[in-house]
């Protein structure tokens, strides 16, 4: 795992040093800048984000310094940790030859597409962390992985509020499934779902308190639901929408070198192809509990393939 880690963060760190103008992620930065100088969010700036990336950079810049170079090292670092909890997870149903090249396509694509300091990757990275937990819990059955999936998930809501909801009902409605079609599996016991409810409740308890006594409590709530209300009406694209620039693609695809066009194809075809996986998880879903209702023989892998499509069927609704 620590090689897979390794050799991903080292083919990310190649684009750290370049960036272009991306109003996204002045959102994060400058928000972590201004915690740095002594603001709190949402009582001295607006944000319809839950605060985890803000402090989150806040924290790294504190520590490290406050430069672009030392964001993108960060960004680095959370897309290289996709590649070993891509492996754990392919691995649980696939060759060891398939799982790596899972991973390999995963790590080539999926961080590059986008190389900006946003949302979307903490958040993301917190939730893959939750899937796995769940997973674990799933072969396991233990409190502490019942209280890390809680955790974990906590977490995704705390970084962006409509990827953990998405996940909370993608887990849960998962879990149901498996219940209900293999009601011999006890996975759910007094214990574990009062680790449950305190992995889910103590960093929103941390998060309230901290807020309350900084005297940005009721804004910060309003912030969190502003986008229930106004989000859809800024930002009405349709799914699996392109925002490419044509001088963009004239400069990736036309200007670039033979070896340049074929490495800036593998990378942007995810731009295609990703869209259209979630409604494959749903599909997979329906299936999957369609035949366990129809008393229709299932393997072992079943519990595995009806948890994993539930929550990427869950974090689609997330971006209804």
């Amino acid at each position: 795992m620590l090689v897979i880690f390794l050799l991903s963060f080292f083919y990310l760190c190649i684009f750290r040093r370049y960036s272009w103008v991306d109003p996204d992620e002045g959102i994060i930065l400058q928000g972590a800048q201004r915690i740095l100088d002594g603001q709190v969010l949402y009582r001295d700036f607006f944000s319809f984000f839950t605060p985890g990336s803000y402090y989150f950079f806040a924290l790294i810049f504190k520590t490290f310094g406050d430069s672009y170079l030392v964001a993108h090292t960060a960004l680095a670092f959370i897309g290289a940790a996709f590649s070993p909890l891509t492996y754990l997870l392919a691995r649980r149903v696939s060759s060891r030859q398939a799982s790596l090249l899972v991973t390999f396509l995963m790590t080539v694509t999926a961080l590059p597409w986008r190389f900006v300091v946003i949302h979307n990757w903490d958040s993301t990275l917190w939730a893959c962390l939750a899937l796995y937990a769940a997973v674990r819990l799933l072969e396991s059955p233990s409190v502490a992985w019942a209280f890390a999936a809680a955790t974990f998930t906590s977490l995704t809501a705390l970084f962006e509020q409509s990827k953990g909801a998405g996940l909370l009902l993608g887990l849960g409605a998962g879990f149901l499934i498996i219940i209900f079609g293999s009601p011999e599996l006890k996975i759910f016991t007094r214990d574990r779902l009062i680790a449950i409810v305190v992995g889910l409740t103590w960093p929103f308890l941390i998060t309230l308190v901290y807020f309350a006594t900084h005297h940005g409590l009721t804004t910060m709530l309003a912030g969190w639901f502003w986008p229930l209300q106004h989000y859809s009406l800024a930002n009405r694209v349709p799914y699996a929408y392109d925002n490419m620039t044509g001088v963009a693609r004239h400069r990736i695809f036309d200007s670039a070198s033979p070896g340049m066009r074929l490495f800036g194809m593998l990378i942007f075809s995810a731009r295609t192809w990703i869209p259209y996986l979630p409604l494959l998880a749903v599909a997979l879903l329906v299936r999957l509990t369609l035949r366990r209702w129809s008393r229709i023989s299932i393997g072992p892998e079943w519990a595995y393939y009806v948890l994993v499509s539930a929550t990427i069927a869950g974090l689609l609704l997330s971006i209804v």
